[in-house]
């Protein structure tokens, strides 16, 4: 009897592993197809389209808000071939003349600390017991020095920014950016040109040098500025507050990661674009930062750019949620949602290769893809150590919401507007 009562517990036990490996087998399967939906969609392969001007038309479709928000006229934007290889040639001359200049690095890290410290010196701070603390907001603080340094490498020449303008600019731009997406709350040309004339204060006198991209002589300094601010800034703030502040993650304790992470970034900028050993293991910081916090969480492309919705002229939009694919555990494994250092230097399989596009993909491949992207974020989350410390240090963060205040295991949110009340005491 117990013989008996034995076998069918062992079919039960192999009858329901059986099932189960079915299942984890088709939904690993599902996940390398929507890895291959998603690529056809970012690589226009989906689309039946032969053509540039084809190809433009289906990415600027789902990004008119962005025209109506900002006024701006540039590679994602405009359906004229001619304006679209001007810019991707004046972009990619901006990046190759800082990529492999080490001084350049050195120099925009300079700034970075220099910009870093004029912000904390404004903030006199506060007298706790017998020490001096200060409290800044997070999110306007990266935002500021993220803008900063964009505008010195895009308008070499710039000088003396000045911080409060600069505050004020960023606000401006990631209030446009939110309101942009409800149609009940259009942008208003007067806010437009209000935000372009503060930008302008800012440059040379002489007004040529937000014109370098030929694209006229009053051109929008937005259409420049924009494309490296807006991919820049939240990936580099979502990752420091990750790797300082957070809990455990599969490759250790937290303070682990971070004392490694500082350690690595400490003397980066005297290895920036030498592609030394001591370069190539910092950037598997960055390569990790984009993987899990992508600049662009979703894709988006017009479906058909002639199919309008019966009540309205809107197209119909296919998105492929680069994110989604970024953290899905039957790609990248149960530490999917970590930051895990060793994750991209150990070797990924094909599908993981596959499924990694925070550059996006040809024959649209961003011109930051070849380094530069990975490098500005290193170099920031250095400065960003540097200055502002982190837990082991005795920095602490408030996130103003329950669950991430409580839950050091919590996902942060990577929302626009997720993190716009995290403040750090120093």
């Amino acid at each position: 009897m117990w013989a008996i009562a034995i076998l069918l517990v062992s079919l039960v036990f192999f009858s329901v592993c059986h099932e189960c490996t079915n299942l984890f087998g088709s939904l690993y399967h599902h996940s390398i197809y929507k890895v291959h939906v998603a690529r056809d969609v970012v690589s226009f392969k989906r689309f039946n389209v032969r053509t540039l001007g084809e190809r433009l038309l289906i990415r600027a479709l789902p990004n008119q808000r962005l025209i109506a928000a900002f006024g701006i006229n540039n590679a994602f934007t405009t359906t004229d071939p001619w304006v679209h290889k001007r810019f991707v040639r004046y972009a990619t001359g901006l990046i190759n003349r800082v990529n492999a200049d080490n001084e350049e690095w050195q120099h925009l890290s300079l700034l970075g600390r220099d910009t870093l410290r004029r912000h904390l010196s404004a903030d006199s701070g506060r007298e706790v017991g017998d020490q001096q603390q200060q409290r800044l907001h997070l999110t306007s603080t990266v935002r500021i020095l993220c803008f900063v340094v964009v505008l010195h490498f895009l308008f070499p020449g710039v000088e003396n920014i000045d911080l409060q303008a600069t505050r004020s600019v960023t606000e401006d731009i990631n209030r446009l950016w939110v309101q942009s997406k409800h149609a009940s709350r259009p942008v208003s040309k007067r806010e437009q040109d209000c935000l372009v004339t503060k930008i302008r204060q800012m440059l040379p006198i002489n007004g040529k040098l937000y014109d370098l991209s030929g694209l006229g002589e009053q051109s929008n300094p937005l259409n420049t500025i924009l494309p490296a601010f807006e991919t820049l800034w939240r990936v580099v703030l979502l990752t420091y507050v990750h790797i300082a502040f957070r809990g455990t993650s599969s490759d250790g304790p937290r303070v682990t990661t971070e004392s490694l992470v500082g350690d690595m970034l400490a003397d980066l900028p005297s290895h920036l674009g030498t592609g030394n050993d001591k370069e190539s293991a910092a950037l598997m910081i960055s390569k990790e930062a984009l993987r899990l916090y992508p600049p662009t969480k979703r894709i988006h492309r017009a479906a058909s750019p002639f199919y309008h919705h019966a009540q309205t002229s809107c197209p119909k939009v296919v998105a492929a949620d680069i994110e989604s694919l970024h953290r899905d555990t039957f790609i990248w494994g149960h530490n999917a949602h970590d930051f895990f250092l060793p994750r991209m230097g150990q070797g990924l399989t094909q599908t993981q290769k596959d499924a990694y596009m925070p550059f996006g993909l040809a024959p649209h491949l961003c011109p930051a893809s070849n380094k530069f992207g990975e490098r500005m974020i290193a170099m920031l989350l250095g400065v960003l150590f540097s200055g502002l410390g982190s837990k082991g240090t005795g920095t602490t963060i408030e996130y103003g919401d329950a669950e991430l205040d409580g839950d050091l295991f919590a996902h942060l949110p990577t929302g626009r507007e997720d993190a716009e009340g995290w403040s750090v005491t120093l």
